[in-house]
């Protein structure tokens, strides 16, 4: 079946063939591609690209594009349009990853981007003597390389330093490569802001209770948490240990917590079910908020104040950071992902 990409090309070379365009003709702009044929930017650097690659036409840098032939209007002149074919994920074996939502969310971002621009998608599992063995394909075959997960071992970033690959680590962070994450300062600052509005003043925070240990993502929601409710003069404290038991002697206390928050969604649902088991009622005495919007264990997260971060547009992302061009720059690319504020409740507390 035919991509978009494989049309634009299609239509461009029949209007060369015709006459329509001659040799030396600059053609339409990114942006009146885009509008002349209804389709996305990416989709349009795509379809350039592969008209270059076979020679069809010649880019010009700061002038645009132009018909190949004979002409005082065509030059040589470098690329940087990337000429990938081939997107290798590399994450843990599709038995194991059937089990994490949102690693497989991501996934199918990827390969719903990757579809609609003709490119092949291949799965690696991350272990460092495989990805050896493998480089030498991928460097023939052109492809790029999209790094699922915790860098906490160093695999990621040996990995892109030793063979210089074209990749993206994604939902994580491994120096010196480029990253697409998410942007936890955004997440954590629009869960500030719901319960400022609700007048809660004095706010708990527990970061250890999360499932993804030493995580990039609980780190910096734990930063932006500080930075966040500091600015904004509130009172708070971070919780250590992990015993839900603490949590309701502080509603026993003097001073209870308006407010207890988590990095992620499961232990959030967790605490409210076991405060709930003895009394106390989630968003009237105390409100609970958790991060990410899923729940690994399939719970109902849709009573937490959370931010839900969308792994598919992760995944898609990534690959446009590849497809693009942007992969090619020197500097590290750090895009990040805005999350959805959700907020379980309509009226005022």
């Amino acid at each position: 079946m035919a991509t978009l990409v494989d049309n634009m090309v299609e239509e461009i070379k029949s209007k060369i063939d015709s006459g329509i365009y001659v040799p030396g003709d600059k053609i339409d702009s990114l942006n009146e591609l885009c509008r002349n044929y209804n389709v996305s930017k990416i989709t349009a650097i795509r379809a350039v690209a592969h008209l270059a690659k076979l020679g069809v036409i010649k880019k010009i840098q700061g002038r645009g594009s132009f018909v190949s032939g004979n002409s005082k209007k065509v030059q040589e002149c470098g690329e940087n349009i990337s000429e990938i074919d081939t997107i290798v994920i590399i994450t843990i074996p599709d038995i194991i990853l059937s089990h994490y939502e949102f690693e497989r969310k991501m996934c199918l971002g990827i390969c719903e981007r990757a579809k609609e621009l003709g490119l092949e998608v291949r799965f690696q599992e991350p272990k460092i003597d495989l990805l050896g063995e493998s480089m030498s394909n991928w460097e023939k075959n052109e492809a790029g390389i999209i790094f699922f997960g915790r860098d906490n071992d160093g695999k990621a970033s040996h990995f892109f330093a030793t063979g210089n690959p074209r990749g993206v680590v994604v939902d994580s962070f491994a120096p010196g490569v480029h990253c697409v994450l998410t942007d936890n300062a955004f997440g954590m600052r629009g869960i500030i802001n719901e319960l400022a509005k609700r007048s809660c003043r004095r706010l708990l925070y527990a970061p250890h209770f999360s499932l993804r240990k030493c995580n990039f993502n609980v780190s910096e929601r734990l930063e932006s948490f500080i930075t966040e409710t500091t600015q904004a003069g509130m009172d708070w404290e971070i919780q250590d240990g992990c015993n839900y038991e603490i949590f309701h002697e502080k509603l026993q206390s003097s001073k209870p917590p308006d407010a207890i928050l988590f990095p992620c969604d499961d232990p959030a649902i967790n605490c409210a079910e076991f405060l709930e088991e003895r009394g106390v009622k989630i968003h009237n005495d105390v409100i609970i908020c958790g991060f990410d919007g899923f729940s690994p264990s399939g719970k109902d997260y849709t009573r937490l104040l959370t931010a839900k971060v969308n792994p598919e547009k992760i995944g898609k992302t990534a690959v446009d950071v590849i497809a693009s061009g942007q992969i090619n720059e020197p500097v590290p690319i750090w895009k990040r992902i805005k999350p959805e504020v959700i907020v379980p409740w309509n009226s005022s507390r």
